[in-house]
Protein backbone atom coordinates (compact mmCIF):
# COMPACT_ATOMS: atom_id res chain seq x y z
CA UNK A 1 0.00 0.00 0.00
CA UNK A 2 1.72 3.43 -0.48
CA UNK A 3 0.00 6.96 0.17
CA UNK A 4 1.02 9.84 -2.08
CA UNK A 5 1.39 13.50 -1.10
CA UNK A 6 0.41 15.38 -4.51
CA UNK A 7 0.31 19.10 -3.96
CA UNK A 8 -0.20 21.76 -7.16
CA UNK A 9 2.79 24.13 -7.53
CA UNK A 10 -2.91 25.72 -7.98
CA UNK A 11 -25.90 51.71 -0.65
CA UNK A 12 -24.03 53.83 1.10
CA UNK A 13 -25.18 56.60 4.23
CA UNK A 14 -24.74 60.26 3.87
CA UNK A 15 -25.03 62.33 6.78
CA UNK A 16 -27.66 64.58 7.35
CA UNK A 17 -27.27 68.12 5.79
CA UNK A 18 -26.08 71.18 6.66
CA UNK A 19 -22.79 69.65 7.73
CA UNK A 20 -19.24 70.72 6.71
CA UNK A 21 -17.40 69.97 3.72
CA UNK A 22 -14.94 67.87 5.51
CA UNK A 23 -17.65 65.59 7.21
CA UNK A 24 -19.35 65.25 4.20
CA UNK A 25 -16.67 63.60 2.22
CA UNK A 26 -15.58 61.48 5.07
CA UNK A 27 -19.42 60.14 5.24
CA UNK A 28 -19.17 58.94 1.62
CA UNK A 29 -16.29 56.43 2.90
CA UNK A 30 -16.93 55.26 6.21
CA UNK A 31 -19.92 53.25 5.80
CA UNK A 32 -18.02 50.28 3.71
CA UNK A 33 -19.66 46.78 4.54
CA UNK A 34 -17.68 44.58 6.56
CA UNK A 35 -17.89 40.85 6.03
CA UNK A 36 -17.53 39.73 9.93
CA UNK A 37 -17.49 36.08 9.64
CA UNK A 38 -14.64 36.06 6.84
CA UNK A 39 -13.19 39.52 7.97
CA UNK A 40 -13.11 40.77 4.67
CA UNK A 41 -14.37 44.45 3.81
CA UNK A 42 -16.25 44.30 0.74
CA UNK A 43 -14.41 47.33 -1.55
CA UNK A 44 -16.26 48.50 -4.44
CA UNK A 45 -15.58 51.58 -6.80
CA UNK A 46 -18.87 52.67 -8.55
CA UNK A 47 -18.40 53.13 -12.54
CA UNK A 48 -22.35 53.50 -13.73
CA UNK A 49 -25.54 51.64 -12.70
CA UNK A 50 -27.90 50.58 -15.72
CA UNK A 51 -31.50 51.10 -14.74
CA UNK A 52 -34.42 49.47 -17.54
CA UNK A 53 -37.87 50.12 -15.78
CA UNK A 54 -37.09 48.80 -12.19
CA UNK A 55 -33.82 46.54 -12.03
CA UNK A 56 -30.36 48.15 -11.79
CA UNK A 57 -27.32 46.73 -12.93
CA UNK A 58 -24.34 48.48 -11.20
CA UNK A 59 -21.07 48.38 -12.86
CA UNK A 60 -18.09 48.15 -10.57
CA UNK A 61 -14.04 47.40 -9.70
CA UNK A 62 -14.35 45.15 -6.76
CA UNK A 63 -11.31 44.26 -4.31
CA UNK A 64 -11.36 41.67 -2.18
CA UNK A 65 -8.84 41.75 0.79
CA UNK A 66 -8.36 38.28 1.59
CA UNK A 67 -5.00 38.41 0.84
CA UNK A 68 -3.05 37.27 -2.69
CA UNK A 69 -1.84 34.18 -3.43
CA UNK A 70 1.75 33.05 -4.97
CA UNK A 71 0.43 31.47 -7.82
CA UNK A 72 -2.50 34.19 -8.61
CA UNK A 73 -3.04 35.58 -11.89
CA UNK A 74 -3.87 39.31 -12.53
CA UNK A 75 -7.35 40.65 -14.05
CA UNK A 76 -8.04 42.14 -16.69
CA UNK A 77 -8.15 45.59 -14.15
CA UNK A 78 -5.36 44.22 -11.70
CA UNK A 79 -3.81 41.58 -9.31
CA UNK A 80 -6.69 41.33 -6.73
CA UNK A 81 -9.54 43.43 -8.26
CA UNK A 82 -11.83 42.42 -10.49
CA UNK A 83 -14.47 44.27 -13.31
CA UNK A 84 -18.16 43.39 -11.67
CA UNK A 85 -21.12 43.07 -13.54
CA UNK A 86 -23.95 41.42 -12.05
CA UNK A 87 -24.79 38.28 -14.07
CA UNK A 88 -22.72 35.07 -14.07
CA UNK A 89 -22.99 31.58 -13.18
CA UNK A 90 -19.47 29.62 -12.01
CA UNK A 91 -19.51 26.05 -11.98
CA UNK A 92 -18.36 24.35 -8.93
CA UNK A 93 -17.42 20.73 -10.11
CA UNK A 94 -18.07 18.27 -8.29
CA UNK A 95 -15.77 15.00 -9.23
CA UNK A 96 -15.92 15.68 -13.10
CA UNK A 97 -17.79 18.21 -15.14
CA UNK A 98 -20.82 17.89 -15.99
CA UNK A 99 -20.74 18.37 -19.83
CA UNK A 100 -17.75 16.47 -20.28
CA UNK A 101 -18.09 13.24 -18.55
CA UNK A 102 -20.28 10.28 -19.10
CA UNK A 103 -22.48 9.89 -16.02
CA UNK A 104 -23.84 6.81 -14.23
CA UNK A 105 -26.54 7.21 -11.61
CA UNK A 106 -26.12 10.29 -9.35
CA UNK A 107 -28.86 8.33 -6.97
CA UNK A 108 -26.68 7.28 -3.56
CA UNK A 109 -29.33 4.53 -3.44
CA UNK A 110 -28.55 2.78 -6.77
CA UNK A 111 -25.40 2.03 -5.55
CA UNK A 112 -27.04 -0.18 -2.87
CA UNK A 113 -26.76 -3.31 -5.85
CA UNK A 114 -23.30 -3.19 -6.33
CA UNK A 115 -22.80 -3.99 -2.41
CA UNK A 116 -20.33 -6.96 -2.01
CA UNK A 117 -19.68 -7.50 -5.80
CA UNK A 118 -17.44 -10.32 -6.35
CA UNK A 119 -15.63 -11.35 -9.68
CA UNK A 120 -15.39 -15.47 -9.80
CA UNK A 121 -15.07 -17.69 -13.08
CA UNK A 122 -18.70 -17.88 -12.68
CA UNK A 123 -19.67 -14.30 -12.38
CA UNK A 124 -22.75 -13.57 -14.48
CA UNK A 125 -22.78 -10.69 -17.10
CA UNK A 126 -25.14 -8.80 -14.99
CA UNK A 127 -21.94 -9.07 -12.03
CA UNK A 128 -19.68 -8.80 -14.20
CA UNK A 129 -21.00 -5.08 -15.75
CA UNK A 130 -21.55 -3.98 -11.90
CA UNK A 131 -18.03 -4.82 -11.22
CA UNK A 132 -16.54 -2.84 -14.68
CA UNK A 133 -19.06 0.11 -13.69
CA UNK A 134 -17.11 0.46 -10.22
CA UNK A 135 -13.99 0.14 -11.74
CA UNK A 136 -14.76 2.71 -14.56
CA UNK A 137 -15.80 5.18 -11.21
CA UNK A 138 -12.50 3.98 -9.85
CA UNK A 139 -10.65 5.37 -12.34
CA UNK A 140 -13.07 8.68 -12.86
CA UNK A 141 -14.26 7.54 -16.28
CA UNK A 142 -17.67 7.87 -14.79
CA UNK A 143 -19.55 11.10 -13.17
CA UNK A 144 -21.47 10.03 -9.82
CA UNK A 145 -21.51 13.61 -8.56
CA UNK A 146 -24.06 16.55 -9.99
CA UNK A 147 -22.42 19.60 -10.29
CA UNK A 148 -23.22 22.87 -7.76
CA UNK A 149 -23.79 26.23 -9.86
CA UNK A 150 -23.96 29.30 -8.64
CA UNK A 151 -25.30 32.21 -10.10
CA UNK A 152 -25.43 35.71 -9.09
CA UNK A 153 -28.14 37.99 -11.13
CA UNK A 154 -29.76 41.42 -10.93
CA UNK A 155 -33.29 40.13 -9.82
CA UNK A 156 -32.03 36.52 -8.17
CA UNK A 157 -29.11 34.84 -6.53
CA UNK A 158 -28.33 31.48 -5.53
CA UNK A 159 -27.52 27.57 -6.69
CA UNK A 160 -28.74 25.24 -8.91
CA UNK A 161 -27.95 21.78 -9.89
CA UNK A 162 -28.69 19.95 -13.50
CA UNK A 163 -30.82 17.18 -13.71
CA UNK A 164 -29.91 13.62 -13.84
CA UNK A 165 -29.43 12.05 -17.29
CA UNK A 166 -28.13 8.36 -17.17
CA UNK A 167 -28.26 8.09 -21.18
CA UNK A 168 -24.46 9.15 -21.85
CA UNK A 169 -22.48 12.52 -21.83
CA UNK A 170 -23.98 15.37 -21.39
CA UNK A 171 -22.97 17.15 -24.69
CA UNK A 172 -25.07 15.09 -26.40
CA UNK A 173 -28.12 15.77 -24.65
CA UNK A 174 -27.22 19.61 -22.94
CA UNK A 175 -30.61 21.15 -24.67
CA UNK A 176 -32.52 18.90 -22.91
CA UNK A 177 -31.42 19.34 -19.82
CA UNK A 178 -33.30 21.41 -16.63
CA UNK A 179 -31.96 23.42 -13.53
CA UNK A 180 -33.48 22.87 -10.24
CA UNK A 181 -32.43 25.36 -7.39
CA UNK A 182 -31.26 25.05 -4.16
CA UNK A 183 -33.51 25.45 -1.91
CA UNK A 184 -36.55 25.19 -4.55
CA UNK A 185 -37.54 28.22 -6.28
CA UNK A 186 -39.64 29.75 -8.62
CA UNK A 187 -37.31 30.01 -11.02
CA UNK A 188 -37.17 28.59 -14.59
CA UNK A 189 -33.58 27.11 -15.64
CA UNK A 190 -32.81 25.29 -19.04
CA UNK A 191 -30.25 25.43 -21.71
CA UNK A 192 -31.28 27.07 -24.97
CA UNK A 193 -28.95 26.61 -27.95
CA UNK A 194 -25.89 25.68 -25.85
CA UNK A 195 -26.91 28.65 -23.29
CA UNK A 196 -28.27 28.99 -20.26
CA UNK A 197 -32.18 30.48 -19.89
CA UNK A 198 -33.02 31.58 -16.49
CA UNK A 199 -36.60 32.68 -15.62
CA UNK A 200 -37.33 34.34 -12.21
CA UNK A 201 -40.86 35.11 -11.01
CA UNK A 202 -41.58 38.48 -12.71
CA UNK A 203 -40.98 37.30 -15.96
CA UNK A 204 -37.44 38.62 -16.75
CA UNK A 205 -35.04 36.57 -18.49
CA UNK A 206 -31.60 36.11 -18.60
CA UNK A 207 -29.44 34.39 -21.24
CA UNK A 208 -25.96 33.15 -19.96
CA UNK A 209 -23.12 31.89 -22.40
CA UNK A 210 -19.41 30.68 -21.75
CA UNK A 211 -16.88 33.56 -20.43
CA UNK A 212 -14.06 31.41 -19.47
CA UNK A 213 -12.77 28.07 -19.92
CA UNK A 214 -9.47 26.10 -18.62
CA UNK A 215 -7.90 23.31 -20.41
CA UNK A 216 -5.64 21.60 -17.75
CA UNK A 217 -2.38 18.95 -19.00
CA UNK A 218 -1.02 16.80 -16.47
CA UNK A 219 0.21 13.32 -16.88
CA UNK A 220 -0.46 12.90 -20.69
CA UNK A 221 -4.06 13.48 -19.82
CA UNK A 222 -6.30 16.29 -21.06
CA UNK A 223 -9.30 17.96 -19.69
CA UNK A 224 -11.37 21.12 -20.74
CA UNK A 225 -13.89 22.59 -18.64
CA UNK A 226 -15.91 26.16 -19.44
CA UNK A 227 -16.06 27.24 -15.94
CA UNK A 228 -17.92 30.27 -15.73
CA UNK A 229 -21.02 31.78 -17.74
CA UNK A 230 -21.79 35.38 -18.36
CA UNK A 231 -24.88 37.18 -19.18
CA UNK A 232 -25.72 37.93 -23.29
CA UNK A 233 -28.77 39.41 -23.15
CA UNK A 234 -31.73 40.38 -20.50
CA UNK A 235 -35.52 40.47 -21.57
CA UNK A 236 -37.27 43.15 -18.98
CA UNK A 237 -40.74 43.93 -19.83
CA UNK A 238 -40.04 43.79 -23.68
CA UNK A 239 -36.63 46.24 -23.36
CA UNK A 240 -33.56 44.43 -23.94
CA UNK A 241 -29.89 44.33 -22.47
CA UNK A 242 -27.54 43.02 -24.79
CA UNK A 243 -23.95 42.18 -24.12
CA UNK A 244 -21.20 41.92 -26.41
CA UNK A 245 -17.96 39.46 -26.00
CA UNK A 246 -15.86 40.32 -29.07
CA UNK A 247 -12.08 40.13 -27.14
CA UNK A 248 -10.21 36.72 -26.11
CA UNK A 249 -7.82 37.02 -23.44
CA UNK A 250 -5.85 33.82 -23.45
CA UNK A 251 -2.85 32.78 -21.33
CA UNK A 252 -0.85 29.69 -20.60
CA UNK A 253 0.45 28.87 -16.66
CA UNK A 254 3.44 26.39 -16.39
CA UNK A 255 2.96 24.29 -13.12
CA UNK A 256 3.89 21.29 -11.51
CA UNK A 257 2.84 18.14 -9.54
CA UNK A 258 5.03 16.36 -6.92
CA UNK A 259 3.95 13.24 -5.62
CA UNK A 260 6.01 11.38 -2.52
CA UNK A 261 5.28 7.26 -2.91
CA UNK A 262 5.80 6.04 1.06
CA UNK A 263 5.20 2.33 1.20
CA UNK A 264 3.13 1.69 4.73
CA UNK A 265 2.98 -2.16 4.86
CA UNK A 266 5.56 -4.89 4.92
CA UNK A 267 5.73 -7.46 2.12
CA UNK A 268 3.58 -11.24 3.00
CA UNK A 269 5.76 -14.14 3.07
CA UNK A 270 6.06 -16.49 -0.08
CA UNK A 271 7.03 -16.58 -3.35
CA UNK A 272 5.32 -14.45 -5.88
CA UNK A 273 5.98 -11.29 -8.66
CA UNK A 274 6.50 -8.36 -6.49
CA UNK A 275 5.79 -4.74 -8.60
CA UNK A 276 8.66 -2.76 -8.83
CA UNK A 277 8.76 -0.36 -6.72
CA UNK A 278 7.49 3.04 -6.96
CA UNK A 279 9.84 6.01 -6.69
CA UNK A 280 10.46 8.05 -3.86
CA UNK A 281 9.33 11.35 -5.71
CA UNK A 282 8.68 12.37 -8.87
CA UNK A 283 7.79 15.56 -10.21
CA UNK A 284 5.81 15.80 -13.17
CA UNK A 285 5.15 18.84 -15.00
CA UNK A 286 1.64 20.29 -15.75
CA UNK A 287 0.11 23.44 -17.31
CA UNK A 288 -3.09 25.35 -18.14
CA UNK A 289 -4.00 27.30 -20.58
CA UNK A 290 -7.20 29.90 -19.85
CA UNK A 291 -9.21 31.70 -22.05
CA UNK A 292 -11.47 34.41 -21.27
CA UNK A 293 -14.15 36.30 -23.24
CA UNK A 294 -14.20 39.88 -22.55
CA UNK A 295 -16.68 42.35 -22.20
CA UNK A 296 -16.89 44.84 -25.23
CA UNK A 297 -20.02 46.68 -25.08
CA UNK A 298 -23.03 47.09 -23.28
CA UNK A 299 -26.50 48.09 -25.07
CA UNK A 300 -29.56 49.21 -23.85
CA UNK A 301 -32.38 51.67 -24.40
CA UNK A 302 -30.82 54.54 -22.90
CA UNK A 303 -27.65 54.06 -23.96
CA UNK A 304 -24.61 52.34 -24.56
CA UNK A 305 -21.11 51.48 -22.30
CA UNK A 306 -18.07 50.83 -24.47
CA UNK A 307 -14.78 49.11 -22.83
CA UNK A 308 -11.13 49.70 -24.67
CA UNK A 309 -8.62 47.48 -24.37
CA UNK A 310 -4.29 48.15 -24.03
CA UNK A 311 -4.58 46.53 -27.78
CA UNK A 312 -6.92 49.06 -28.82
CA UNK A 313 -6.38 52.14 -30.97
CA UNK A 314 -4.61 54.82 -28.37
CA UNK A 315 -5.55 52.63 -25.15
CA UNK A 316 -1.68 51.63 -24.78
CA UNK A 317 0.40 51.52 -21.45
CA UNK A 318 2.29 54.53 -19.85
CA UNK A 319 5.76 53.25 -21.82
CA UNK A 320 3.72 52.50 -24.83
CA UNK A 321 3.22 48.76 -25.09
CA UNK A 322 0.63 47.32 -26.13
CA UNK A 323 0.42 43.32 -24.08
CA UNK A 324 1.02 42.57 -20.54
CA UNK A 325 4.41 41.67 -18.95
CA UNK A 326 2.67 38.98 -16.78
CA UNK A 327 1.03 36.73 -19.20
CA UNK A 328 3.09 34.23 -21.13
CA UNK A 329 2.79 34.88 -25.49
CA UNK A 330 2.88 38.77 -25.48
CA UNK A 331 -0.54 38.94 -26.29
CA UNK A 332 -2.68 39.67 -23.01
CA UNK A 333 -4.47 42.80 -22.52
CA UNK A 334 -5.65 44.90 -19.76
CA UNK A 335 -8.72 47.45 -19.42
CA UNK A 336 -7.61 50.80 -19.97
CA UNK A 337 -10.95 52.96 -20.36
CA UNK A 338 -14.60 52.62 -20.08
CA UNK A 339 -17.13 55.02 -21.70
CA UNK A 340 -20.47 55.61 -21.47
CA UNK A 341 -22.78 56.93 -24.00
CA UNK A 342 -26.55 58.22 -24.01
CA UNK A 343 -29.25 57.99 -26.31
CA UNK A 344 -27.71 60.82 -28.01
CA UNK A 345 -24.27 59.48 -28.51
CA UNK A 346 -22.59 61.98 -25.70
CA UNK A 347 -20.49 60.83 -23.50
CA UNK A 348 -21.75 61.39 -19.97
CA UNK A 349 -18.98 59.03 -18.37
CA UNK A 350 -15.57 58.55 -19.32
CA UNK A 351 -12.56 56.38 -16.76
CA UNK A 352 -8.94 55.23 -17.50
CA UNK A 353 -7.36 52.93 -15.31
CA UNK A 354 -3.82 53.04 -15.21
CA UNK A 355 -1.31 50.47 -14.13
CA UNK A 356 2.19 49.34 -13.08
CA UNK A 357 3.55 45.89 -12.38
CA UNK A 358 4.70 44.40 -8.87
CA UNK A 359 8.38 43.33 -9.42
CA UNK A 360 11.15 42.09 -7.76
CA UNK A 361 15.05 41.86 -8.00
CA UNK A 362 15.31 38.66 -9.91
CA UNK A 363 18.29 39.10 -12.67
CA UNK A 364 16.76 36.68 -14.99
CA UNK A 365 13.44 37.44 -14.75
CA UNK A 366 10.32 35.96 -16.98
CA UNK A 367 6.75 36.93 -17.10
CA UNK A 368 6.05 34.95 -13.89
CA UNK A 369 8.00 37.88 -11.57
CA UNK A 370 5.45 40.42 -12.75
CA UNK A 371 1.55 40.65 -11.84
CA UNK A 372 -0.25 43.40 -13.05
CA UNK A 373 -0.87 46.56 -10.38
CA UNK A 374 -3.56 48.77 -10.35
CA UNK A 375 -2.72 51.91 -9.42
CA UNK A 376 -5.24 54.91 -10.25
CA UNK A 377 -8.80 55.50 -11.80
CA UNK A 378 -8.47 58.06 -13.65
CA UNK A 379 -12.53 60.56 -14.41
CA UNK A 380 -11.78 62.34 -17.44
CA UNK A 381 -14.65 64.30 -17.02
CA UNK A 382 -14.76 65.14 -13.34
CA UNK A 383 -10.80 65.28 -13.60
CA UNK A 384 -10.51 63.25 -10.43
CA UNK A 385 -8.53 60.20 -9.37
CA UNK A 386 -8.68 57.16 -7.15
CA UNK A 387 -5.16 56.43 -5.70
CA UNK A 388 -4.37 53.06 -4.41
CA UNK A 389 -1.34 51.68 -2.45
CA UNK A 390 -0.15 48.53 -2.06
CA UNK A 391 1.74 46.21 0.69
CA UNK A 392 5.40 46.20 -1.27
CA UNK A 393 7.58 46.03 2.11
CA UNK A 394 8.49 42.55 0.47
CA UNK A 395 8.73 41.66 -3.21
CA UNK A 396 6.85 38.88 -4.48
CA UNK A 397 8.64 35.94 -5.23
CA UNK A 398 7.94 34.53 -8.85
CA UNK A 399 4.87 32.58 -10.10
CA UNK A 400 5.21 28.46 -9.56
CA UNK A 401 7.84 28.99 -7.35
CA UNK A 402 8.45 26.97 -3.71
CA UNK A 403 7.64 29.83 -1.31
CA UNK A 404 3.86 29.32 -0.56
CA UNK A 405 2.27 27.86 2.47
CA UNK A 406 0.20 24.93 2.75
CA UNK A 407 -3.55 27.89 1.40
CA UNK A 408 -1.24 29.10 -1.08
CA UNK A 409 -0.24 32.47 0.57
CA UNK A 410 3.43 33.57 0.09
CA UNK A 411 5.79 32.38 3.60
CA UNK A 412 9.30 32.72 2.26
CA UNK A 413 11.47 34.41 -0.58
CA UNK A 414 13.98 32.16 -1.47
CA UNK A 415 12.98 28.53 -2.37
CA UNK A 416 12.82 28.72 -6.02
CA UNK A 417 14.81 25.23 -6.56
CA UNK A 418 13.21 23.67 -3.27
CA UNK A 419 10.17 21.61 -3.39
CA UNK A 420 6.63 21.70 -2.38
CA UNK A 421 6.95 18.41 -0.18
CA UNK A 422 5.95 19.84 3.37
CA UNK A 423 7.95 19.45 6.24
CA UNK A 424 4.87 18.49 8.61
CA UNK A 425 2.44 16.23 8.30
CA UNK A 426 -0.71 15.03 9.81
CA UNK A 427 -2.58 11.42 8.86
CA UNK A 428 -5.97 10.83 9.76
CA UNK A 429 -5.66 7.25 8.85
CA UNK A 430 -4.16 4.11 11.31
CA UNK A 431 -1.75 3.17 9.45
CA UNK A 432 2.32 5.39 10.48
CA UNK A 433 3.73 7.14 7.91
CA UNK A 434 7.36 5.38 7.52
CA UNK A 435 9.65 8.29 9.47
CA UNK A 436 12.85 6.90 7.74
CA UNK A 437 11.53 7.31 4.24
CA UNK A 438 9.46 10.62 4.41
CA UNK A 439 12.65 12.03 6.42
CA UNK A 440 14.68 11.26 3.56
CA UNK A 441 12.89 13.23 1.20
CA UNK A 442 13.71 17.42 0.34
CA UNK A 443 10.89 19.23 2.23
CA UNK A 444 10.74 22.55 3.60
CA UNK A 445 8.24 24.61 6.03
CA UNK A 446 4.71 25.15 4.71
CA UNK A 447 3.50 26.95 7.66
CA UNK A 448 1.47 30.68 7.27
CA UNK A 449 4.06 33.77 7.77
CA UNK A 450 2.83 37.00 8.88
CA UNK A 451 5.46 38.77 7.41
CA UNK A 452 4.90 37.75 3.72
CA UNK A 453 1.44 37.22 4.08
CA UNK A 454 0.03 40.88 3.34
CA UNK A 455 2.26 41.11 0.21
CA UNK A 456 0.63 42.84 -2.79
CA UNK A 457 -2.54 43.44 -0.06
CA UNK A 458 -4.17 46.80 -0.58
CA UNK A 459 -3.50 48.96 2.51
CA UNK A 460 -4.64 52.31 1.10
CA UNK A 461 -7.47 53.91 -1.02
CA UNK A 462 -7.06 57.85 -1.34
CA UNK A 463 -10.49 58.78 -2.61
CA UNK A 464 -11.58 61.67 -5.21
CA UNK A 465 -12.64 64.08 -2.29
CA UNK A 466 -9.04 63.87 -0.72
CA UNK A 467 -10.11 61.13 2.06
CA UNK A 468 -8.19 58.60 2.62
CA UNK A 469 -8.99 54.50 4.08
CA UNK A 470 -5.89 52.76 5.45
CA UNK A 471 -5.94 49.10 5.80
CA UNK A 472 -4.53 46.85 8.87
CA UNK A 473 -4.49 43.33 7.77
CA UNK A 474 -3.61 40.30 10.64
CA UNK A 475 -3.28 36.36 9.83
CA UNK A 476 -4.95 34.99 12.82
CA UNK A 477 -3.37 31.75 15.12
CA UNK A 478 -2.73 31.41 18.69
CA UNK A 479 -3.58 34.48 21.12
CA UNK A 480 -2.39 37.70 21.46
CA UNK A 481 -2.83 40.16 24.33
CA UNK A 482 -4.17 43.50 23.77
CA UNK A 483 -3.71 47.40 24.61
CA UNK A 484 -5.95 46.52 27.86
CA UNK A 485 -3.87 43.34 28.76
CA UNK A 486 -6.69 41.10 27.45
CA UNK A 487 -6.24 37.62 26.16
CA UNK A 488 -7.68 37.73 22.77
CA UNK A 489 -8.10 33.93 21.20
CA UNK A 490 -7.83 33.66 17.34
CA UNK A 491 -8.35 30.77 15.01
CA UNK A 492 -6.17 29.46 12.38
CA UNK A 493 -8.43 29.86 8.43
CA UNK A 494 -7.06 30.28 5.03
CA UNK A 495 -7.22 33.46 4.41
CA UNK A 496 -5.68 37.18 5.19
CA UNK A 497 -8.69 38.93 7.90
CA UNK A 498 -8.68 42.86 8.17
CA UNK A 499 -7.60 44.02 11.58
CA UNK A 500 -8.85 47.22 11.35
CA UNK A 501 -9.63 50.45 8.95
CA UNK A 502 -8.52 53.99 9.66
CA UNK A 503 -10.69 56.82 8.04
CA UNK A 504 -9.95 60.09 7.22
CA UNK A 505 -8.11 63.36 5.40
CA UNK A 506 -4.89 61.80 6.86
CA UNK A 507 -3.39 59.11 8.79
CA UNK A 508 -4.53 60.39 11.99
CA UNK A 509 -8.26 60.16 10.89
CA UNK A 510 -10.24 57.29 13.06
CA UNK A 511 -9.82 53.87 13.27
CA UNK A 512 -12.03 51.13 13.64
CA UNK A 513 -10.72 47.85 15.29
CA UNK A 514 -12.45 44.37 14.19
CA UNK A 515 -11.64 41.27 16.76
CA UNK A 516 -12.48 38.19 17.27
CA UNK A 517 -12.97 38.18 20.74
CA UNK A 518 -12.71 35.32 23.40
CA UNK A 519 -16.77 34.16 23.94
CA UNK A 520 -17.06 34.64 20.18
CA UNK A 521 -13.97 32.45 19.35
CA UNK A 522 -15.37 29.10 21.70
CA UNK A 523 -18.99 29.52 19.33
CA UNK A 524 -16.92 29.98 16.40
CA UNK A 525 -14.46 27.22 17.23
CA UNK A 526 -17.36 24.39 17.81
CA UNK A 527 -18.02 24.76 14.41
CA UNK A 528 -14.28 25.03 12.59
CA UNK A 529 -11.75 22.42 12.69
CA UNK A 530 -8.11 23.54 12.44
CA UNK A 531 -7.25 23.11 9.11
CA UNK A 532 -4.15 20.59 8.57
CA UNK A 533 -2.26 18.87 5.59
CA UNK A 534 -3.69 15.34 5.15
CA UNK A 535 -2.10 12.95 3.67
Amino acid sequence: MCASIILNAQKKELISFPTSAEAYSLSKVEKMPMDYFRGKANINIPIYTITVDDVSIPISLSYNTGGIKLNEVSSIVGLGWALNIPGSIQQEIKGISDFSANTLSKDINDYEKYRGITLTAKTDLENHKKAEDLEAIMENAYDTKPDIFNFNLPTISGAFILQNNNAGSFILKKDELKGFTIPNEDVIIDIDKGRFHIKDSKGIEYWMGSKSSVSSYYNYKISQNSTSHAIENIKINDKFISFVYAKKNVYKEQNSVEVANLKFSVDPAGSYYKQPPLLKYEKKPSYTISADNLINKIEFDKGEIIFLYSDDEGMNFSDGTKYRKDLEGNQGVALRKILVKNKSGDIIKDVTLNYSYFDNTNTDKTYEDYRLKLVSIHDNLQNNDYKFIYDEEFSFPRRNSNNDDYWGYVNSLGGDKGTGIPLNYTSNTNAQIPVVDYGQLVRRGREPDGKYVKIGSLKSIQYPTGARKNFYYELPSSTITNNNGKKIAYYLNDRLEIASIQSGLNDMGGRKDFVLDDSIYQKVILLIKKQKLEI
